[in-house]
């Protein structure tokens, strides 16, 4: 994850969508993101 929030290509498009998504309210604190739960898994 480091390494991609590092590639100026990613930030670019973090700044053009992030305004577009709205995080959950059971996220952890500091975080974008909420954990989900793994249903299907295919191998």
């Amino acid at each position: 994850m480091e390494k991609m929030a590092a590639d100026p290509v990613t930030q670019k498009w973090w700044d053009l969508v992030k305004p577009l998504m709205q995080p959950l309210e059971d996220r952890k604190e500091g975080e974008f993101w909420s954990d989900m739960e793994e249903i299907y898994h295919l191998d």
